[in-house]
């Protein structure tokens, strides 16, 4: 959420009162209301208001709050609330031009987020899963075909290839820590 100055902000899902997920409730007066008690908590974690407690010793109660970064339209957020990031965040450089148009979309997946980049950077399930779009060259050809991959380290994670029986199949993914997949389309003349 965004804080009274408009500044992100970010909090562990759970009321320091009794648990309730943050993300429940709603944002008023850039305060997160708990949607159990009505507590409300600033972009710091700080309880601000306790309802039907005038007295309530503020500087006591607080939530958790994370390490939360704007870059390139996109929030980032350090979700180990104990450990500071080692570094700030990176975006791919196309994210950072002017002339590019930034949009998103959220898709909920019943799955930790570790499994959900593992499937995104995984070369064998393509000649299945995506046999009618960018799996179509490999479709069919699992038999005797020798599949290979390569790892290249990047500055910011690293690039992957993969190749079927010598020949490239002609895209690379590459992995920006901490958890973004990134799939560059090729703008080689006659190359879809």
């Amino acid at each position: 959420f965004r804080d009274r100055a408009g500044k992100p902000a970010a909090l562990v899902d759970r009321c320091p009162h009794r648990g309730v997920k943050l993300s429940l409730g709603r944002v008023q007066d850039g305060c997160i209301e708990c949607p159990f008690h009505g507590w409300k908590l600033d972009g710091q974690g700080h309880v601000c208001h306790v309802p039907w407690n005038p007295d309530a010793r503020l500087d006591n109660l607080a939530g958790t709050p994370l390490p939360v970064r704007e870059l390139a339209g996109q929030l980032w957020i350090f979700t180990d609330p104990y450990e500071p990031p080692a570094d700030e965040p990176s975006a791919h450089e196309a994210l950072l031009r002017s002339d590019v148009r930034v949009s998103g979309f959220s898709v909920d997946w019943n799955t930790h987020w570790t499994r959900a980049m593992e499937n995104m950077l995984d070369w064998p399930h393509v000649g299945f899963v995506h046999r009618g779009t960018i799996g179509r060259g490999i479709a069919g050809r699992t038999g005797t075909a020798r599949m290979k991959t390569r790892i290249e380290p990047t500055e910011f994670g690293m690039r992957l290839g993969a190749s079927v029986d010598g020949a490239d199949m002609g895209m690379v993914l590459e992995w920006w820590r901490p958890n973004v997949m990134v799939q560059p389309l090729s703008t080689r003349p006659g190359s879809r």
